[in-house]
């Protein structure tokens, strides 16, 4: 037994999860014995490929793909001709080319490593623990750092910026919500659950980052909607219910025990946003960004101008830059076409979840719903902040609503929630 947990520590779900969050921690200072010789990015990336090519030799011609895998392999290739067309005609030289790479390696291992690597319930299950393990591990150094900071002070964890810390703790919540919350066996593992996601929720709420926390609180509404059917009469999940209680709970103890930094770093960033003058400096930049991107977008409608563009059309200088939205980065730089091919890919991904939610029962529904959440979480991310590379993990989230995930037999068997 203690042999095959081992053997789960070095999987390909768990390299696979480390590839994409390495950007989260390998900045940490205790990593830079690591760092220094290994970019940790790529080498989890080459450590979850070779997994992939381990798995693919000893399975040979069993190893199949989804049915959907064509479909999804030519809309993604697609979106990446459309960057690598715009290398032909981009005023940049530097990033442009460095934006293109990385999208086609790193952003691209994250779609295809989701399809090769994570095939059944639970593989998925071994990738999101391991998302939510580092989530903890950064909730908790944030927490131990936070107490020598002001209220003002961003909170981070791990050497990672205040966002990066925002959107994993999003992510390892709603993952602990949507799934883990419902699969566990006894009170023991709820009792422990509920208290790490009290950390989880309050490391998401001190860091600051109003994007992610808008898109958390987004995506709880959505996982509310999914819980409820119209079908044949109108009624709600006691899992509902249950979520709907435990968020009342999480916040009354985050109001509690964590006041000093928790709550009021959030609020006051949102009551900047409201009521100063500009919105604060950080909205005001972001406005800038917006406006640039649409001016872009209306005087280079069709393909815009040109992949990694974007730094030297705002600033005037070749660096990089961004609108901190995937769509207008997509339409600044590869034009309506650019958009286009993005919302079709997404749309086809989730567009097939959403249908199979509506006739999905048991198990198969629980999954269904939790990476519905997860990526329209991603998705709600990418819309305010970060380049189209830094969202790479949107992507995988993409590619796991596009697929059919196989449920183990005695999972089959077991309703793990009750419906009713």
């Amino acid at each position: 037994m203690k042999l095959k947990k081992i053997t789960k520590m070095f999987s390909g779900e768990v390299f696979f999860a480390l590839f994409l969050v390495a950007g989260y921690f390998k900045a940490d200072h205790r990593l830079m014995f690591i760092q220094s010789y290994f970019d940790l990015t790529i080498l989890f990336l080459f450590l979850s490929f070779f997994s992939f090519i381990k798995r693919l030799l000893k399975a040979g011609f069993s190893y199949k793909m989804p049915e959907s895998f064509i479909v999804l392999s030519a809309l993604f290739f697609g979106l990446l001709s459309m960057i690598l067309f715009g290398l032909t005609y981009t005023p940049s030289k530097i990033q442009a080319f460095d934006k293109a790479l990385r999208f086609t390696f790193i952003t691209g291992w994250a779609f295809f490593g989701a399809i090769f690597i994570i095939r059944d319930s639970n593989s998925l299950r071994l990738f999101l623990s391991t998302l939510i393990t580092v989530a903890v591990f950064m909730a908790i150094d944030a927490a131990f750092s936070s107490y020598s900071l002001t209220v003002r002070n961003f909170i981070t964890g791990f050497g990672s910026n205040y966002i990066a810390l925002a959107r994993i703790s999003g992510i390892a919540l709603l993952s602990i919500m949507s799934l883990t919350l419902i699969d566990q066996r006894g009170k023991p593992a709820t009792a422990m659950l509920l208290i790490v996601s009290v950390l989880l929720f309050w490391s998401m709420m001190a860091a600051g980052a109003r994007g992610p926390v808008v898109a958390f609180f987004i995506s709880v509404l959505f996982l509310l909607f999914c819980s409820v059917w119209a079908m044949p009469e109108i009624r709600i999940e006691r899992f509902g219910v249950k979520l709907a209680a435990a968020i009342i709970i999480m916040s009354v103890l985050i109001f509690i025990f964590f006041n000093k930094i928790g709550i009021r770093v959030i609020w006051d960033r949102f009551t900047t946003l409201m009521y100063e003058q500009g919105g604060g400096e950080s909205a005001l930049q972001r406005w800038e960004h917006y406006h640039h991107a649409v001016e872009s977008i209306k005087t280079f409608p069709l393909i815009g101008q040109g992949t990694g563009s974007f730094g030297l059309s705002y600033h005037g200088e070749d660096i990089r830059a961004y609108p901190h939205n995937i769509l207008l980065e997509l339409g600044s730089e590869n034009g309506i076409i650019g958009i286009g091919l993005f919302l079709i890919i997404a749309g086809y991904a989730f567009g097939i979840k959403m249908v199979k939610l509506l006739t999905a029962t048991g198990v198969e529904r629980i999954f269904t719903r939790a990476l519905l959440v997860l990526g329209f979480f991603m998705l709600f991310n990418s819309m305010f902040s970060g380049d189209i590379n830094d969202n790479r993990m949107l992507f995988t989230f993409i590619a796991l609503n596009g697929v059919k995930l196989s449920l183990s037999e005695e999972r089959k068997e077991k309703h793990i929630e009750e419906e009713g």
